[in-house]
């Protein structure tokens, strides 16, 4: 799926709940040969508590995690439900449009909900 579409990261949901993700590390890790046979829930990466964030979680407390982290992927969730990604790729974005629609001389507000 990742080569087929292009992507370096996709989460791991069952029954609408996140389990971890693969990357293209983790694909990276697994001998060509065995790529016919490997299954996902065998190499997946299980998420951790600092791998989650909520859709209503400040948008300067996730710049402040990615700081302190390195982490630019985060998986979002709605209570235990499997909401998205948001990278910080997104927020740079986001934060480039708030700058552009911000009042001549104005500054964007990052304290928006992701």
């Amino acid at each position: 799926i990742m080569l087929l579409h292009g992507v370096g990261f996709v989460p791991v949901v069952e029954d609408g709940q996140a389990l971890g993700y693969v990357d293209t590390g983790t694909v990276r890790a697994i001998d060509r040969e065995n790529w016919d046979t490997t299954r996902v829930e065998d190499v997946f990466v299980a998420l951790t508590p600092e791998m989650r964030v909520e859709p209503r979680e400040p948008l300067e407390g996730l710049l402040d995690r990615i700081s302190k982290s390195g982490r630019r992927k985060f998986i979002v969730e709605d209570g235990r439900l499997f909401a998205g990604v948001i990278t910080l790729s997104d927020l740079v974005a986001h934060i480039g449009v708030q700058r552009e629609l911000a009042p001549e001389g104005g500054t964007p507000r990052v304290e928006q909900s992701i």
